[in-house]
Formats: C-alpha cells, sequence, structure tokens
C-alpha cells in the first residue's frame, strides 16, 4: 500500500494490520511517501500510537467540566488583570494631583510672601527664613519624587 502525495495521510487499520509497520520516505522530487513495505533505501519506521482506549477517555460531562473551570479561572484571571489596571490608573491619576500640589504650593512660597502657621490661640507665627528655606526644600524634593 503505497501513497503518493504528501501531507496528511489517515491510515485506517483493521484489528490484524495493527501490528504491521509504517514506512516513510522521501523521493527524488522531495514528495513524502509512506507504505507498508520499504523502498529499496532510505526509509524510516513510523511509531504507530493506539487509540485511547474508551475507559481512559473523559466523558462529554468530565470534557464539559474541565472546560468550565478553565474558562472561570480565565474569567478571574482577567478581572485581577483588570483591577489591577483600574488601581495602577487611580494610582497614577493621585500622583499627578500631588504633583499638581506640590508644585503650586512651591511657587506660592517662593514668591517671597510671608509664611506663617498658626499657633494654639489661632493667632500667627511667621516662619523664620530658614525655616522657610527647609519647607521650600522638602517642597523641591517632593516635587523631584512626584513629578518625574
Amino acid at each position: 500500500m503505497r501513497c503518493a502525495r504528501g501531507g496528511l495521510l489517515v491510515l485506517l487499520f483493521s484489528a490484524g494490520l495493527a501490528a504491521a509497520e509504517v514506512y516513510r520516505w522521501t523521493d527524488a522530487e522531495g514528495r513524502v511517501h509512506f507504505g507498508d513495505r520499504p523502498p529499496a533505501s532510505g526509509a524510516e519506521v513510523v511509531p504507530l500510537r493506539s487509540a485511547p482506549s474508551a475507559a481512559g477517555a473523559p466523558d462529554e460531562a468530565e470534557r464539559r467540566a474541565r472546560q468550565q473551570r478553565l474558562l472561570q479561572a480565565y474569567g478571574e484571571e482577567r478581572l485581577k488583570k483588570k483591577e489591577a489596571a483600574r488601581r495602577q490608573a487611580a494610582d497614577a491619576a493621585a500622583r499627578r494631583r500631588r504633583c499638581l500640589d506640590v508644585r503650586d504650593r512651591l511657587r506660592r512660597y517662593q514668591r517671597g510672601v510671608p509664611l506663617y502657621r498658626l499657633d494654639d490661640a489661632g493667632r500667627r507665627v511667621y516662619l523664620e527664613e530658614a525655616q522657610r528655606a527647609a519647607l521650600i526644600g522638602r517642597l523641591q524634593r517632593a516635587e523631584r519624587e512626584l513629578c518625574q
């Protein structure tokens, strides 16, 4: 039994032929052939696998249950990724807002207007120049960190 034309070849064996060997070879024109008898030279034996027994094959209900579990796992993974992306976008938006706030405060403080804080009695306590410089330095560091 020989078939010219390479590609996928389906061999149907009866119970008596199941033990026979199948050979594969390529001719001078590059076509792949299969047969039960080898040509003069250059053929290799193709190992045959027997079909799985009906007892080992999963039944339809088991296959559907496994498929359902896979679909559920994929759905959960997709939701986790979506939630992580949403959290990342929210964190980035919050960081941008903090950056804009720090830049705004830094510009106001650098204008040279007097800076003060309120004491326990509600009176203004003006910052000395060293305190002002330290506050501006902290805001500049925060700007570099937040506004990269």
